[in-house]
């Protein structure tokens, strides 16, 4: 069995540099650069929370001197030890900046996803604008992607634990129970190779807990017991690992159904690290199910706010939308879970979202398409099954219950 390479700590995506086509308005690179204004947005997904992460990047400093010069992806590899690279040139030409962009694979030089824009110059001084958001986006999902498709394809002794971390985070909100499998099996894969590391732990922990809200389990408290375990685990490799803490208290939240403990973890998660936007996420969980909805509403948005480009932003939108269903916004709830499924249309959770927020706003017709859509992404749901998945007492399972009984057998 070949041994597979240390990859800790590597940078896997690397910007090279954006080149200069034009010098109309030369103070764009000498005053302020486009690579010095784009690489933050591009990196603000590993900064958010670098404990759970396997998507890193390189600095723009060890890259600066690629800029501006045709450089060979084999080099690249081979000087950065990374995986990936974008690069890309601009052109500015009076009040706009034609840019045009690429990400490559460095091993294979296979691109994987091009662009070309046009956009105002003073956009640039805007790293929040919608432009940084969109590439930022494309970049990660495009290596996803192709990290997914390896880690299906490929003996799994044979792939880098990035890939194994980034395939598995993304299939286990797939839903479908063999994808889900899969996912299992690789985190598995990395607990083995990496016995002292807590992050594969604690993803495997959020693996029981989406599998408990998928239906996929008829023992929450039994699954809920190792994913306490997992969970405890990681902490003990690493009490600093807010990441672990969060878990832990979302594993307390969905599988043990003991809001208090949820409550104490997460509140230490975030006392770790202020930042943690899951930490802040799965407060919000707790707060919409037993607690202070207008709270939820707050700590969604302080969630949303701490990480607007994450690769599961799709993730972040429905449980916001749950959040704002919990405190009676259910104009807002359909909004924010309209756009959770306009990130990821096979997320199941987001259809009960919004299945309930259609019927609390009076969409009778729209909430009985969204049920029958439901019906043919899971088979087996229905008002009984729900019904026995979960805590029954908490808010939101309740608003749920009521529209699917409303909508009756239509």
């Amino acid at each position: 069995m070949p041994n597979p390479p240390s990859d800790a700590g590597r940078p896997i995506c690397t910007k090279t540099g954006f080149c200069t086509r034009g010098t109309s308005q030369s103070w764009l690179t000498k005053s302020w650069g486009l690579p010095s204004i784009f690489w933050p947005t591009i990196r603000s997904t590993s900064a958010s929370n670098p404990s759970r992460r396997p998507l890193t990047s390189g600095s723009r400093l060890s890259t600066s001197s690629l800029r501006n010069a045709s450089t060979d992806l084999g080099r690249i590899n081979t000087l950065l030890d990374t995986h990936y690279a974008l690069s890309g040139a601009y052109v500015a030409l009076g009040a706009k900046v034609h840019i045009s962009w690429e990400l490559a694979e460095t091993q294979s030089t296979q691109i994987l996803v091009s662009d070309r824009v046009v956009i105002a110059t003073e956009d640039l001084l805007t790293p929040d604008a919608d432009f940084f958001s969109a590439i930022s986006q494309r970049v990660q999902s495009a290596i996803i992607e192709v990290e997914v498709v390896r880690a299906n394809r490929q003996p799994l002794p044979t792939l880098k634990s990035y890939s194994l971390l980034l395939a598995a985070s993304s299939l286990m909100h797939r839903s479908s129970p063999q994808i889900l499998d899969r996912s299992y099996e690789i985190l598995n894969h990395l607990i083995d190779r990496h016995p002292k590391l807590a992050q594969p732990k604690a993803w495997l922990a959020k693996w029981y807990v989406l599998r408990s809200v998928y239906g996929g389990t008829s023992e929450p408290q039994r699954e809920g017991g190792r994913a306490l375990s997992l969970t405890q685990r990681a902490i003990d490799l690493d009490p600093g690992d807010s990441m672990s803490l969060a878990m832990q208290g979302h594993v307390y939240t969905h599988l043990l159904d003991n809001p208090d403990l949820a409550k104490e973890r997460l509140e230490h998660a975030i006392t770790v690290n202020p930042s943690d936007s899951l930490a802040w996420l799965y407060k919000s969980v707790v707060q919409a199910m037993w607690g202070d909805s207008g709270d939820a509403v707050t700590s969604a948005a302080r969630a949303l706010a701490l990480s607007p480009i994450d690769p599961s932003l799709y993730y972040y939108h429905a449980l916001h939308a749950s959040a704002l269903l919990a405190d009676g916004q259910a104009t807002e709830a359909l909004a924010a879970a309209q756009e959770s499924l306009r990130l990821n249309q096979l997320h199941l959770p987001t259809y009960r979202v919004l299945l309930t927020a259609q019927v609390m706003a009076g969409q009778t017709a729209a909430a009985l398409d969204t049920k029958r859509r439901l019906e043919v992404l899971s088979p087996g749901f229905s008002l009984a099954t729900y019904e026995k998945s979960g805590n029954i007492e908490s808010r939101t399972k309740q608003q749920t219950i009521l529209a699917l009984k409303t909508l009756g057998n239509r």
